[in-house]
């Protein structure tokens, strides 16, 4: 059977957690990136606990300081890296993205959302900066998705598109009839074939 994709080696950041809710709560911190009292309270509600938001720093710190040179020096890997991440995993993806170019260079983002429309402000401030956005990038959200959430994705979308960065390979996709749980599988999968498609010859 011929490979479709080019190799690469998957890491997983693993979450030790008590439960469901604790797992919640933690991964709350870790992705989001800054801290926001309003949601603290309302997710300290519905996660059964307290809740602190604006880890997302910290936890990049630690993927660039600790993961990272552990993988290097155990496997063969290169300086090419990815990340992925979906809901609020994309939400550090896209965090990590606009702020930190350098540590990856191909990410899959998907139903990030726009925490308070941060990433459209920062992708502003960079345009107008003359820094440009490089990478292989995938953005998705699913069309039966929140409101908030497909017009967060639009919106980014639309600005990234229209400053035409010279070294960025974008591709957006919108899935139709699909929520935010339904969405995993397309996103993984059209995903993943954008940022490592090898060339197939043709028949």
């Amino acid at each position: 059977m011929r490979s479709i994709l080019e190799e690469f080696i998957l890491v997983g950041v693993p979450l030790k957690s008590e439960d469901v809710q604790d797992w919640l709560r933690k991964r709350a911190f870790d992705f989001t990136p800054t801290e926001h009292e309003a949601t603290n309270k309302n997710w300290s509600q519905r996660f059964g606990g307290e809740v602190h938001t604006g880890g997302a720093p910290l936890f990049l710190r630690t993927l660039k300081e600790e993961l990272i040179p552990y993988i290097e020096s155990k496997y063969r890997v290169t300086s090419d890296r990815g990340l992925a991440g979906y809901s609020s995993g994309g939400l550090f993806a896209a965090y990590v993205w606009l702020n930190d170019g350098d540590t990856f260079s191909r990410y899959l983002i998907g139903s990030s959302g726009d925490w308070g429309g941060m990433f459209l402000k920062t992708e502003a401030a960079l345009a107008k900066s003359g820094k440009a956005l490089h990478g292989r990038v995938f953005i998705s959200v699913g069309a039966d998705e929140d409101e908030g959430m497909v017009r967060a994705f639009k919106n980014l979308t639309t600005a990234i598109t229209s400053h035409a960065y010279p070294d960025l390979q974008l591709e957006t996709h919108i899935f139709e009839s699909t929520d935010h749980l339904s969405g995993v599988p397309g996103t993984l999968s059209r995903g993943l074939k954008f940022l490592y498609a090898l060339p197939q010859p043709k028949q």
